[in-house]
């Protein structure tokens, strides 16, 4: 057979899929064929980037062969990244055994240092109240400092309990602050709903009348209390929550049951606002404000304590209501946080001005060192000589050391 008169050569080239044919005969010239296919790509050549698979066909002059390729997957080059394929090894019951044991202890060490950590933030608070009550009080001390007198007293300035003030203030700004960045955060970086008008104002209502009993309870009533007295005064703030509850609840088997025990937490919640007052001598003078106290602060719970599928309506509405301010959370606090520290902070000034002026609140340094002036009371004349004789040997003690 002579030499073919036209050659014919075809590429095609998919995504992953690469083939040619070519067409040999016995007397066949590759160069030739380049010279002829001008304006054509060269051949592809197989590469270590693909699998290549020949299929000769044809007659024993002439053949044809295709070649196909395909991309091999790179480990760097992999659009996703599968799991691992499960592990089908039997652990046995030991190994059961102790992963249960392990999630208990996880879970009793971490109700543990729950504990621990809200009954440390609860006396360090009650700590700071109980410094606000002893302003300008005489305090009796140990009589070391005059051992001559059997009476030791220091006065308790403004200016000593004015660090105790800000410290309170403090404690209770910063949880609004840590609201406020994250709130910011969100409706910076996230789309969150901005709140109607009327749904901001609701918030912003029952926000402020919480922040007044909060502020109420801390700079008014704990300080003139016990540490005992009030924490167990903390503990019945819960009177807006135990009704809705009781509202809230779904009609099942062990209803009759729960709401009987809501019906016990409020008359325990009700004997604690009106009769702790007249047992207690130090709450008499409180007898009105602290009930009204506690319910504004049981306010700012109200959104955890309804439930959409509530037998009553109001109540269902009320729960959908609170779905939808759920919804604008972020936008709404942003503000409302803010705005709290600035009651927090109107409050001082309103509750304290019978012990304390504004320019005693904002002086120089509140959390520096302040001088105390130490009474000694019931001395004669001899303990008085020796007062000033002792006073004369540490005067000239102090002189030597000085030179």
């Amino acid at each position: 057979m002579g030499k073919p008169k036209s050659h014919i050569m075809g590429a095609m080239i998919e995504a992953n899929n690469i083939s040619r044919s070519n067409i040999t005969c016995n007397n066949f010239n590759h160069s030739n064929m380049y010279k002829r296919s001008y304006g054509f790509s060269l051949p592809i050549t197989p590469s270590d980037s693909y699998t290549s698979n020949v299929q000769p066909i044809g007659s024993k002059n002439c053949k044809l062969e295709t070649f196909s390729w395909a991309t091999v997957p790179r480990g760097w080059d992999v659009f996703r990244l599968l799991p691992p394929p499960p592990d089908n090894l039997n652990r046995g019951f030991w190994y059961d055994v102790s992963l249960q044991v392990l999630k208990i202890t996880c879970f009793c060490v971490l109700f543990i240092l729950t504990l621990l950590s809200a009954i440390i933030s609860k006396a360090t608070f009650l700590l700071m109240t109980s410094a606000i009550g002893t302003i300008k009080m005489n305090l009796t001390i140990c009589n070391d400092k005059i051992p001559e007198s059997p009476i030791n007293q220091v006065e308790i300035l403004p200016m000593h309990v004015v660090k105790w003030i800000w410290a309170v203030y403090i404690s209770l700004c910063i949880p609004e602050l840590q609201c406020f960045i994250g709130s910011i955060h969100r409706a910076f970086f996230r789309n969150v709903k901005k709140p109607t008008f009327a749904q901001f104002i609701i918030v912003f209502v029952v926000e402020t009348l919480n922040a007044i009993g909060v502020s109420i309870l801390a700079f008014k009533i704990l300080p003139n209390l016990d540490a005992i007295t009030g924490a167990m005064l903390t503990n019945f703030a819960c009177f807006v929550p135990s009704i809705l509850l009781l509202l809230s609840r779904r009609p099942n088997r062990l209803a009759i049951l729960l709401m009987a025990i809501d019906t016990l937490c409020i008359i325990v919640q009700i004997i604690a606002l009106w009769t702790i007052p007249n047992l207690n001598a130090s709450l008499q003078k409180f007898k009105f404000i602290l009930p009204f106290c506690l319910i504004l602060i049981s306010l700012g719970w109200w959104q955890n304590f309804v439930h959409i599928e509530s037998a009553l309506a109001p109540i269902r509405a009320l729960a959908r209501f609170a779905v939808t301010l759920n919804e604008r959370r972020s936008k709404t606090y942003v503000l409302i946080s803010i705005w709290k520290c600035i009651v927090y902070l109107l409050m001082v000034f309103l509750v304290l001005t019978n012990n304390l002026t504004s320019k005693d609140l904002f002086e120089n340094d509140p959390f520096g060192e302040k001088l105390q002036t130490i009474i000694a009371r019931n001395l004669n004349q001899t303990q008085i000589n020796k007062f000033y004789e002792r006073m004369k040997i540490e005067i000239a003690k102090n002189g030597q050391l000085m030179q």
